[in-house]
């Protein structure tokens, strides 16, 4: 693979960290997914995992804050690659648990 056939499939999505900027980001998706003909049931799972990582990051990383999540599609070899990262807070490694 040279790099060119890699960045063009790839999308990368920035969004601020507020719930009613996600319904924004499965409709690209969406699209994206529809463009590289993925199945129906896989571009509702995939958009199911996105709306999950997305949530959690504004909820947990941002509760208190504003920032930005970013959210990466790459097509390559008739597979999808999905990342979501956010650069809020992480969560304390030293806690026992949840509830913690």
């Amino acid at each position: 693979m040279n790099n060119f056939d890699e960045e063009i499939n790839k999308i990368k999505i920035f969004i601020p960290s507020f719930l009613e900027g996600l319904s924004t980001v499965r409709a690209m998706i969406r699209v994206y997914l529809r463009e590289h003909n993925i199945s129906e049931l896989d571009e509702i799972q995939l958009l199911s995992v996105v709306d999950e990582l997305t949530t959690n990051a504004v909820e947990h990383a941002y509760s208190d804050s504003q920032g930005e999540i970013e959210v990466e599609l790459n097509y390559y070899n008739e597979t999808i690659f999905l990342t979501v990262e956010d650069f809020g807070r992480g969560f304390d490694e030293s806690l026992d648990s949840k509830e913690d």
